[in-house]
């Protein structure tokens, strides 16, 4: 994924229906997520992505989100879906998550201690840093905010932002931490895993308008 200090991305995850699939293919996406932790509200199977593939406009990219997984999981996923990328959410460490020579995108649960540049030293994410928010018991998915100010200006990978983006605050989140991806979920819901097309909209639109801000500068 290359970086682009001019356009911010948007990375939309827990995508779990071929109607949800149709419904992004009308918009300027750039990746479509794919959760395959069972505890996720927005799970999806391997068999169910496979499908979803299948009507991914080309100009998408495909995410597949694992939670600590076995390496033999890994591998079914590279083998069956071949997604753009790997996007490891859980407690994988460095040594698990680059040896499978696949690109991928490691997530950062982000809390008031934590320190980042020791946190991602060792990995090798050619899709990115996915920065989320930090929680005791959950592996993404809380619909919180962190201090987008802690995040480092420049890394050695994209830097993706996560964690309670809407169409509200997403222009803000862009103008403080200048991410080169936004992902959103729950912010673009109707219902938890149920995607509306008029919060889409509003996103995508409140992106563009970022994007304009920051390029008349």
């Amino acid at each position: 994924m290359k970086e682009n200090k001019n356009r911010t991305k948007i990375k939309i995850c827990g995508i779990s229906t071929i109607e949800q699939v149709r419904l992004v293919n009308q918009y300027p996406i750039d990746l479509i997520g794919f959760v395959t932790y069972e505890k996720s509200p927005r799970y999806a199977s391997v068999d169910c992505i496979r499908q979803m593939i299948d009507y991914i406009s080309g100009k998408i990219s495909t995410v597949v989100l694992v939670v600590n997984p076995t390496r033999d999981y890994v591998h079914k996923i590279i083998k069956i879906l071949q997604p753009s990328f790997l996007q490891f959410h859980g407690d994988e460490t460095p040594k698990f998550c680059n040896q499978f020579d696949y690109p991928y995108i490691k997530a950062i649960r982000v809390s008031p201690d934590l320190n980042i540049e020791r946190q991602i030293e060792h990995f090798n994410p050619k899709g990115g840093f996915l920065f989320d928010t930090w929680h005791p018991k959950k592996y993404g998915g809380t619909g919180g905010t962190f201090d987008w100010d802690v995040l480092p200006n420049e890394l050695k990978a994209p830097k993706i932002l996560a964690g309670g983006l809407t169409s509200t605050n997403v222009g803000q989140a862009i103008k403080i931490a200048r991410p080169d991806v936004v992902d959103v979920s729950g912010g673009v819901e109707s219902l938890k895993g149920i995607k509306d097309e008029r919060l889409i909209a509003n996103f995508v639109d409140s992106v563009g308008s970022a994007n304009m801000k920051i390029n008349k500068k």
